[in-house]
């Protein structure tokens, strides 16, 4: 005994061990055991569960969501519980990891999700009042807050449903599913995990279908390539065989996946079981369905009942039930045929109808729930010589004779006609004074200018635009936080629109939306910045080079190479001007510095001689190099000698004694550049001053120079010696 109980008390230890030392992903907040590193599906690095602190708890976003608990996490973000305070109630928001907001895919999905959900509106879907973009770039999805559990944990805890709460609970998702059908949106991953129980009134398996990230519009000009045909989609246990084949679905292939839910539900098994993904959706394809009677479990279904589930797991799609609604329609038909107490959908408030009981009172549905009610009491029959008394009048008094039944009869009378008076003049009031309050019809306000802002329908002629249904909030209450909030988001997305529209070329739609983004939102000085650079005439779409001011030899001019603004040229990419003349370069590159204008690149440079050259700009290497020319005369200096033909060459008599020809004088280009042009030679003609040294230059001899004599160095001064002082 105290091997065993010192064996559990060191369990006891271990497990509480492993515990706290467990780490979990900061990504996407999958757990995992001391001994792990990094997570398994995004390699981020894992940290201890008691350092995981989550800087969201106790923000508040958009002035009016303050994030108190994080209720959940997955691969895509994390979901908290937030109070909003301007409506005083507890909501759900979904945020994705700001990482995914970089990805496109991951944004597409989101939206997706966003606008099919707010599209949907029905008691068996969850509620989607509000998605958009935090201003650190996260984006967000408020929702309807659900308490409860999902029907995944429940079948973990008891397998096989009795027969009524199963179909009861089937219904309601065919039900909220169908909706979807209706609306054009086939769900394409219908399983428990995304099926939520919260329970409502007296009933406690209340259905709410959630997470349409996956779902197809089934609108040709709303499909993108993440929803067309080649690509399986949905969890293999509960996929289509069209699905698992990568084909085209439609709402049939929801109703085999809600068949395979009814199925498990009613036998406590689902139809395949695989050890892979891959053999599961084989046997979707290829095998053919048991039969709901032939399962250990399903021996009780009725044999109406399992007709119709065999029906919705048909493997040709035109052998099941049209849409979630029929499927649903003919279940609910076929318990109560079989004399189940299946009870319809109602509305919130809907009384219970006649004839129906609830599941919950059913024998096989949850244990019964204590009520606070109290019973009624049951009057038993009074003698008719009982005294009446009136509330509000004294007691009559008993005397013989008739005169004080009288007197109480006519006491009666009066106050059941004063009754009467009363209740008509409390429904006359309520009739006229009565109707919602004002905080009720703002709320209603609210909500239908969030229901116009998920719809784009954010201004325009129409009274149901976020514009119109703003201004009269703004019109009862000139700062309504909520009116100006909503306001702002409806700005937000003018923005993003004429973003896109920019991005696609189409500058004139970008500045119209970016122009009702301002209307929307006066004050938004980034807004008002925005569209001056949208105003702004578009620059250079290829690189252009002038040269100022017109080039004359001798005199130093300036180029001046301007780049597209979508060009991004650096330092490294050495930057410069090349000269060519005849088609062959003169001297060296001349490297270029960055000018004061964008994108711009600058250089001086000075012609040597006259002609016709060509200047170009290089930047980058091989054929990626953004490159950019001009054609240029330049023209002779008017301060050079004139006299017909080429410019007279100036001779030097002070380079010691002549051996060959004296070298003509050259212009010379800015310094680096090595290009050295020598004019034609011809005689000089003496002129009568002081006698110099001239030299006849023949027509075939090269013209050389002749090195100066080399300096002496100046004498070194005499060595210094200290005196001693």
């Amino acid at each position: 005994m105290r091997s065993e109980a010192a064996q559990a008390a060191r369990l006891w230890y271990l497990v509480r061990s492993v515990e706290a030392f467990a780490k979990a992903c900061p990504r996407c907040g999958a757990k995992y055991d001391a001994a792990a590193v990094f997570c398994q599906k995004d390699g981020a690095p894992l940290r201890l569960l008691e350092e995981d602190s989550d800087p969201r708890i106790g923000q508040v976003l958009l002035d009016q969501f303050r994030i108190e608990e994080r209720i959940g996490s997955g691969g895509m973000g994390m979901v908290y519980r937030a109070r909003q305070t301007t409506l005083g109630r507890d909501v759900a928001i979904k945020i994705l990891h700001p990482d995914l907001a970089q990805n496109p895919d991951a944004v597409r999905r989101f939206h997706r999700e966003a606008r099919i959900s707010t599209a949907l509106d029905h008691p068996n879907i969850v509620r989607v009042f509000l998605f958009g973009q935090l201003p650190d770039g996260s984006l967000y999805l408020v929702m309807e807050l659900l308490r409860g559990r999902p029907l995944a944990d429940l079948l973990r805890v008891e397998p096989r449903l009795p027969t009524s709460r199963a179909l009861h609970i089937a219904v309601q998702v065919a039900e909220g599913v169908g909706e979807a059908h209706v609306q054009g949106i086939v769900h394409r991953d219908v399983k428990p995990e995304n099926i939520f129980l919260a329970p409502k009134g007296r009933d406690p398996d209340f259905v709410k279908v959630l997470d349409f990230g996956i779902a197809r519009l089934l609108r040709a000009d709303e499909q993108t390539q993440a929803t067309q045909s080649g690509l399986v989609f949905g969890t293999a246990r509960y996929i289509s065989p069209e699905g698992a084949a990568g084909e085209a679905t439609d709402a049939r292939s929801d109703v085999y996946s809600m068949g395979v839910l009814t199925y498990q539900m009613l036998c406590g098994e689902t139809p395949f079981e695989g050890s892979s993904p891959v053999t599961l959706l084989m046997q979707h394809i290829h095998e053919r369905v048991p039969h709901l009677k032939t399962r250990a479990g399903g021996a009780q279904v009725p044999d109406g009942v399992a007709d119709v589930v065999m029906r919705a797991l048909s493997k040709n799609p035109e052998g099941r039930y049209e849409d979630g609604a029929h499927f649903a329609e003919v279940l609910r038909e076929a318990g109560e045929r079989a004399g189940l107490q299946v009870r319809p959908r109602r509305a919130t408030g809907e009384r219970e109808p006649s004839g129906q009981v609830s599941l919950a009172s059913s024998q096989q549905a949850s244990p019964p729930r204590r009520t606070s009610e109290r019973p009624m009491p049951v009057e038993t029959s009074r003698p008719s010589t009982e005294e009446i008394v009136v509330p509000g009048l004294p007691r009559a008094r008993r005397e013989s004779g008739g005169r004080s039944n009288t007197t109480a009869a006519l006491l009666l009378l009066f106050a059941f006609v004063l009754g009467i008076v009363a209740v008509a003049g409390t429904f006359w009031a309520l009739d006229r004074f009565g109707g919602p309050s004002l905080e009720e019809i703002r709320a209603d306000r609210v909500r239908a200018a969030e229901q116009a802002l998920a719809a784009d329908r954010l201004d325009g002629d129409g009274a149901d635009t976020v514009v119109a249904i703003t201004a009269q909030m703004l019109a009862e209450r000139p700062s309504d936080p909520d009116a100006l909030r909503l306001r702002r988001s409806a700005a937000t997305h003018l923005a993003e629109h004429a973003q896109d529209a920019a991005r696609e070329g189409h500058r004139e739609d970008a500045i119209a939306f970016q122009r009702r983004a301002i209307a929307l939102v006066p004050d938004d000085e980034e807004a008002r910045r925005v569209l001056t650079e949208l105003e702004r005439p578009p620059g250079p779409t290829e690189p252009s080079l002038t040269i100022v001011p017109a080039p004359i030899a001798g005199e130093s001019v300036i180029f001046t190479a301007v780049l597209p603004a979508t060009t991004t040229l650096a330092i490294t990419d050495r930057p410069r001007f090349v000269i060519l003349r005849d088609g062959r370069r003169v001297g060296r590159r001349v490297d270029a510095t960055a000018g004061t204008g964008a994108n711009s690149w600058i250089a001086s440079y000075a012609f040597a001689q006259p002609g016709h050259y060509t200047v170009q700009f290089l930047g980058g290497e091989g054929q990626s190099a953004l490159r950019a020319a001009q054609e240029v005369d330049v023209q002779r200096s008017p301060h050079a000698p004139t006299g017909g033909g080429d410019p007279p060459i100036t001779t030097q008599g002070s380079l010691g004694p002549s051996v060959g020809p004296v070298p003509s004088v050259i212009d010379v280009p800015v310094p680096g550049i090595g290009n050295v042009q020598i004019p034609t030679p011809f005689v000089a003609t003496p002129v009568d001053e002081p006698p110099t040294t001239t030299t006849t230059v023949a027509q075939t001899q090269e013209p050389t120079i002749q090195p100066l004599a080399p300096r002496q160095p100046p004498p070194l001064p005499p060595a210094w010696t200290s005196t001693g002082n």
